[in-house]
């Protein structure tokens, strides 16, 4: 019966994602059933069926099994021995489960995932409306490539919160990047539904459409939340849209409108990060076909001079200045990658990597290990330490920061790069293993440890086109 009611409310809302996307876009095509009773990606996630209909729930990792009844609200008592009230008992209850959101971040953020998992279970448990908590427990679970179980959390999270709209975007979005294109759109609908001109969900289901080719959705898209106000990144996609389809005029419209109308908080002057956002955007345009290279240099400078210690604004600069052939200039921006405000480790990787064009990898070895030393969560950087060490012959040194980079986020291209140099390996070598990793036996073939790598790429991130050649490189050489 819970499952009939909560398919119900789905149903609803994906009507009513109907409804608004044919009178507002007019791209939903006639015939087509966008939601039938049950939306598809919940129902799939949710439930299992008989003869096509729902019949029970199956199982959830995260049900709800902790929640407060009214017998246990009033044997609570507190300190002065009165039984405290149900909007006593709630606010005690929203500061119990906030404080369990801080420790799961503080958890998450060394790496603790265990203990964030389960103290995010402990806080949906005792409130299963908090849908900060399901969200990121949601994410907790994609960023360790568990999505089977991050799409179980978010069908159950949109079940107790069916009106968070952060939910069903990012729940989108992860489809998204799965390449579940179909399912992404039914979830971005439903987010919109709720929300019409989200800027977050027209943003994320524009780059989509984008993406799968269909310009005019995605234009439609992102006007829908210029409409509501001037957002940086999605006038960034707007005019990057504009661009890529030959209309140079309409992205530098995009670009001058977005930087007059943007507006800070309360509507006071725009945040720094914001304008440098649209600065950026605007010169990676001036670079493309057809465009001002020059006035490309002088938005980057603009940049700077709004952000003088923005890692991401150096990066761009000294990136350019490359492109350009000044090698010197370049580099001696990125020489002052120490300096800037870093949120990770782009800067430190793109100085490696500019470092060994030029023939220098024992500097750029160099720059990564004091970059791992600095951003430490980082998973890019062992990963591309790796590579290094793999392109100097250290085999074994290459393993151990390929394994780490997964430790730290299992990630398609450090599964990928460890899978082909197993696969070029003797039979009987043993690759490295790591607490609580499976190792392999000596008599196992170079070949199958790659295997066994690749599938576990593709477990992490299904939609990662290279990890998909590379496995069907090394078959086709077996």
């Amino acid at each position: 019966m819970k499952a009939v009611r909560s398919t119900t409310k789905l149903s609803l809302i994906c009507s009513l994602a109907l409804i608004v996307l044919n009178s507002t876009f007019g791209f939903i095509s006639q015939g087509r059933t966008f939601c039938s009773s049950q939306l598809g990606a919940v129902r799939d996630a949710t439930s299992s069926t008989k003869s096509g209909s729902l019949t029970r729930r199956t199982p959830v990792r995260y049900a709800i099994s902790n929640r407060i009844t009214d017998e246990e609200m009033q044997a609570e008592k507190d300190g002065g021995g009165r039984v405290p009230n149900k909007r006593q008992l709630s606010s005690q209850l929203r500061a119990k489960v906030k404080e369990l959101y801080k420790q799961a971040e503080v958890a998450a953020a060394r790496g603790q995932a265990g203990s964030a998992r389960a103290l995010l279970t402990e806080g949906v448990g005792l409130d299963p409306r908090d849908g900060h908590s399901w969200l990121a427990l949601a994410r907790l679970e994609q960023g360790l490539g568990r999505h089977a179980t991050a799409r179980q959390v978010f069908a159950e999270g949109v079940e107790q919160c069916p009106a968070n709209v952060h939910l069903w975007q990012a729940w989108a979005v992860m489809e998204a990047r799965l390449n579940q294109v179909a399912r992404a759109r039914e979830l971005f609908a439903a987010a919109h539904a709720l929300d019409p001109g989200n800027p977050y969900v027209c943003h994320a289901w524009g780059l989509l459409e984008g993406k799968e080719g269909d310009a005019p959705r995605a234009r439609a898209l992102y006007r829908a939340a210029l409409d509501r106000r001037s957002w940086a990144q999605v006038v960034v996609a707007l005019g990057e849209l504009e661009a890529a389809g030959g209309d140079l005029a309409a992205a530098r419209e995009a670009f001058e409108w977005g930087l007059r109308s943007l507006r800070g908080p309360g509507g006071g002057p725009p945040l720094p990060a914001n304008r440098v956002e649209l600065l950026l955007g605007w010169a990676r345009v001036e670079e493309g076909p057809g465009a001002d290279p020059r006035r490309a240099g002088e938005l980057l400078a603009q940049a700077q001079s709004v952000d003088p210690t923005s890692a991401k604004v150096a990066l761009a600069r000294a990136e350019f200045e490359d492109r350009r052939g000044s090698a010197i200039t370049a580099r001696a921006l990125f020489e002052k990658t120490p300096e800037m405000r870093h949120t990770d480790g782009q800067m430190y990787n793109a100085w490696a990597r500019f470092e060994a064009k030029y023939g220098r990898p024992s500097r750029a070895i160099a720059i990564l290990e004091d970059a791992r030393r600095r951003e430490p969560r980082d998973h890019t950087l062992p990963q591309a330490q790796g590579k290094l060490e793999e392109n100097a012959g250290n085999t074994a040194r290459a393993m151990e920061l390929y394994q780490q980079s997964i430790r730290l986020r299992p990630n398609a291209a450090a599964f990928a790069a460890w899978a082909l140099l197993e696969a070029r390996q003797k039979a009987g070598q043993r690759a490295p293993g790591g607490a609580g990793e499976r190792t392999y036996e000596a008599h196992e073939l170079p070949l199958a440890r790659a295997r066994a790598l690749f599938e576990q790429g593709l477990e992490a991130d299904p939609g990662h086109g290279p990890l998909y050649n590379a496995y069907a490189g090394v078959e086709a050489a077996a």
